[in-house]
C-alpha cells in the first residue's frame, strides 16, 4: 500500500500533501534500495563496492585493473586457503573459483594436475592466472602444479576444428588460455 492510500482522501486532494507523499514515497523506495544493496555486500558473488574491505579483512591487494570477477575469486581462494592443504582443499578452491567440478591427479614426479569436468566435452576459457596464483598460495612449495592443458588428444574430443574456433573468433592466445572440460564419459 503506497503512502497516498493510507491518507484519508480529504488530505489527499491538497495538492502540497500530495506532493509531500510522493516524495516521502521516493524516499521509503530509495532506502528500500540501499538495504538491498547493502545486504548485497555481505556476500562475495553480490558485493561490489565493499570488495576493498573483504580485501583488507583477507589480506590481499588487487593488481591495478582487476576485474570485480577476479577480485572475488581471490577474496574466495584467499578464505578457502585456511588450515590443512590437500587435495580435496585444492579441489574446492578450484571448483568455487571456475564453477566447474575439478579432479586433483597426484603424480610421480612431486607435481600434482588440476582436471576441470562438466556434463559433456567442451573448451571454456578461464582465469587460469588468478586460479594459478591461488593454487600456488595454498599448495606445498615443493610440489609442481599443472593445470591440464590442451593437447591435441583433449582439441578432438571436444570434438573442435579449425572453423569451430573461427566461429568463436578464438584468437590463439585466447585458445592457450582455454581448459577441456572432460565430460561425465570421462570418469
Amino acid at each position: 500500500m503506497e503512502n497516498r492510500e493510507k491518507v484519508p482522501v480529504r488530505y489527499r486532494k491538497n495538492a502540497q500533501t500530495a506532493a509531500l507523499l510522493d516524495t516521502l514515497g521516493l524516499s521509503a523506495q530509495q532506502m528500500a534500495d540501499l538495504v538491498e544493496d547493502v545486504k548485497k555486500q555481505f556476500f562475495i558473488e553480490t558485493a561490489t563496492w565493499s570488495l576493498p574491505l573483504w580485501e583488507y579483512q583477507v589480506g590481499i591487494t588487487p593488481s591495478a585493473g582487476a576485474t570485480e570477477a577476479s577480485r572475488r575469486n581471490a577474496i574466495k581462494a584467499k578464505l578457502l586457503a585456511g588450515g590443512n592443504t590437500n587435495a580435496d582443499t585444492i579441489r574446492d578452491m578450484a571448483t568455487a573459483m571456475t564453477g566447474y567440478a575439478a579432479r586433483v591427479i597426484v603424480n610421480d614426479d612431486y607435481s600434482f594436475t588440476l582436471e576441470f569436468l562438466g556434463e559433456t566435452d567442451d573448451l571454456v576459457e578461464l582465469d587460469l592466472s588468478s586460479l594459478t596464483d591461488s593454487v600456488n598460495l595454498v599448495s606445498p612449495a615443493h610440489l609442481r602444479f599443472i593445470i591440464a592443458g590442451l593437447t591435441w588428444e583433449r582439441f578432438e574430443a571436444v570434438n573442435m576444428t579449425w572453423q569451430k574456433l573461427e566461429d568463436m573468433n578464438m584468437t590463439w592466445e585466447r585458445l592457450e588460455e582455454s581448459v577441456p572440460i572432460i565430460g561425465s564419459k570421462g570418469d
